[in-house]
Parts: C-alpha cells; sequence; structure tokens
C-alpha cells in the first residue's frame, strides 16, 4: 500500500505542474470490472484513479501523458492458531483423559492487488464536452499481503518467528510485497462532459478464467467522472 501511494503522490505533482503551464489534462475517478467467465460482477469491481496532462497536436488534436493506478482487495483471511493439551488422569482401570484446548494467536491476513501504469495518449477533444482518446503504454501489477497477529492467550506472551514479542491482547501487523509484472496494454476512452467510459486491452494475457491471484493482466472495462482541465 506504501507504493500505491508514493505513486498518487508523484500523479497528483504531474498534475500541478500541468495546471501551472495552463495546458491540457484530466484528474479522472472511478470503478473497473475484470473480464471473467465465471465470477459475480460484483467481485471483480477495482477502485481506479488516473491523471493525464498534454498540449495540442493540431486543431483539436492533443497528445500526452498519463498516470493511472488502481487497487482491489482480492482477498481476506481470518484463521486461529489452536493448541491442544492432553493430559490423561488416574491410573489402573479408572484412566481417563481431558483435553484442554487454548486459542493462542489470532490470523488476520489481507492481500491487496494493485496496478500502476504508464502511457501516452492522443485525443480528440470537442471543448471541455466530448473527448475521445486512445493510449498505449506498460502497467505494473504487485500484490501487497498485510498480516496482522494478535495473542488471544491471556495466560502469558507469544513469540513470533522474528522474535517479536506479543503481550495478551497486544497485536503486531507486518506488510510484504510480491515481485511484481510489467504488461503492454492499449485501450480507448470516451468522455462526454464529466463522465467517461473506458476499455482497456492486455497484450499480454493469462489463460482464461476468473481474475485470480496468477491472473492479474484480465481486459478491463472501466467507468467515472473525468475532470477535465
Amino acid at each position: 500500500m506504501k507504493k500505491f501511494a508514493l505513486l498518487l503522490a508523484a500523479g497528483l505533482m504531474l498534475g500541478g505542474a500541468v495546471m501551472a503551464q495552463d495546458e491540457t489534462g484530466a484528474l479522472g475517478f472511478g470503478i473497473i470490472s475484470e473480464s471473467s467467465k465465471n465470477a459475480v460482477v460484483s467481485k471483480n469491481i477495482r477502485f481506479s484513479l488516473f491523471l493525464d496532462a498534454g498540449t495540442k497536436l493540431y486543431g483539436p488534436f492533443h497528445y500526452g501523458f498519463e498516470f493511472q493506478g488502481d487497487v482491489k482487495k482480492l482477498t481476506q483471511t481470518t484463521a486461529d492458531l489452536v493448541q491442544t493439551d492432553v493430559t490423561a488422569y488416574g491410573l489402573g482401570g479408572n484412566d481417563w483423559i481431558l483435553f484442554i484446548t487454548t486459542n493462542k494467536l489470532g490470523i488476520d491476513a489481507t492481500l491487496w492487488d494493485l496496478d500502476f501504469s504508464p502511457r501516452g495518449y492522443i485525443s480528440f477533444d470537442l471543448a471541455d464536452k466530448i473527448q475521445l482518446l486512445g493510449f498505449a503504454g506498460l502497467n505494473y501489477n504487485w500484490q501487497t499481503l498485510d498480516t496482522k497477529y494478535t495473542n488471544k492467550n491471556a495466560a502469558g506472551t507469544i513469540t513470533l518467528n522474528d522474535g517479536t514479542t506479543i503481550q495478551p491482547g497486544g497485536s503486531a501487523t507486518y506488510s510484504n510485497s510480491l515481485d511484481g509484472t510489467w504488461s503492454l496494454i492499449a485501450g480507448l476512452r470516451i468522455s462526454v462532459g464529466a463522465f467517461y467510459l473506458d476499455y482497456t486491452r492486455f497484450l499480454q494475457s493469462n489463460d482464461s478464467g476468473d481474475y485470480t491471484f496468477n491472473q492479474f493482466n484480465k481486459d478491463r472495462l472501466g467507468l467515472g467522472i473525468s475532470l477535465r482541465f
């Protein structure tokens, strides 16, 4: 998540530079639905933000550069690490066994899927009413796993593998980013007034199927609000 915040800040700085130069650009935010064969559409929704900056090419035609980023909570898992103690009581013919189960550690893991896409574009603008835009560039995808460990054992402390000690009722949080992947993309966007609709085509596609941990470069359809300046 820290990477996404830094990329967003860089995009906003670009927008400030463009407005200071009195050139053209747009700030857009909306939702994206990935292509999928079987999953419910609502489960494929991710949130998107883009910022573009350009200048006039000839007449109503413009060219420029844009940053686009999006984020999706891919999955969230909650589990408990339970310890069971077995104690045998009695001798001879009256033996019996007592099972004592203790909830030791709570684990909450959230996997975030994020994209950052730098690309160039050419657009046809009719004032600030209608814009037809074509873009091409790269998309960088990576996953970040946020894990929270909570000590649910009121009887004593718990020590994690890295040596961190958690007091009863206390917690520790870790964030790990997996290796990212670059993909080639191209797409189209139409803006009418303050609204836009766009389509992104991944030129290096995964196998067909639902969006999963390994299938991250699916073609996408987005819509939202575009504030052009």
